[in-house]
C-alpha cells in the first residue's frame, strides 16, 4: 500500500483548527490513520518545525504539555509508519519536563538509545538532563 508523507503544514491546520475547512479535511485522513486503514509517514524534521511553529511566542504560544500531549497522541495512531517513532516520543517526554529546546531533546533522546558516551557540546543546557553527560571538545 503507498503511503502519504505528511507535511508539517497539515499537521499544524489539525491540530490548530486554525483553518476550519483544513483541518476537517485532516481530521478525515486521521481517524483513517487511527484506524489503520490508512498508512501515513512523516519525519522527524516535520515533528521539530511543528513544536518550533506551535511554541512560538509570535505564532501559537502553546505550552509545552499541550504540545506534548497533541504530538505523543499524533505519534501513537495505528497508521503512521516513522523510523524513529519511539525516540521522538522521549524527546516530547524530556521536551515537557527539561527546559532546553526540542532539537536538544532529540540530541538527548538520540544518545540514550544509541547508547552513546554523551554530548560534545558546549551548550550547558545539556547538563540539567542528568541520563547524559556532557563534554566540552
Amino acid at each position: 500500500m503507498p503511503v502519504g508523507y505528511l507535511d508539517t503544514n497539515v499537521l499544524i491546520h489539525y491540530l490548530t483548527n486554525d483553518d476550519p475547512q483544513k483541518a476537517d479535511q485532516v481530521r478525515s485522513l486521521i481517524e483513517k490513520v487511527e484506524r489503520g486503514t490508512e498508512s501515513i509517514t512523516t519525519s522527524e524534521l516535520v515533528i521539530a518545525e511543528v513544536v518550533y511553529i506551535l511554541s512560538s511566542k509570535k505564532l501559537y504560544n502553546l505550552p509545552r504539555p499541550d504540545i506534548c500531549t497533541h504530538l505523543s497522541r499524533f505519534l501513537r495512531l495505528k497508521g503512521l509508519q516513522m523510523r524513529h517513532k519511539k525516540r521522538c516520543l522521549r524527546a516530547l517526554a524530556l521536551y515537557e519536563s527539561v527546559p532546553i529546546d526540542f532539537s536538544a531533546c532529540f540530541i538527548v533522546a538520540s544518545v540514550e538509545q544509541e547508547h552513546h558516551t554523551g554530548v560534545i557540546s558546549f551548550d550547558t543546557d545539556y547538563d540539567c538532563v542528568p541520563s547524559v553527560q556532557r563534554t566540552e571538545p
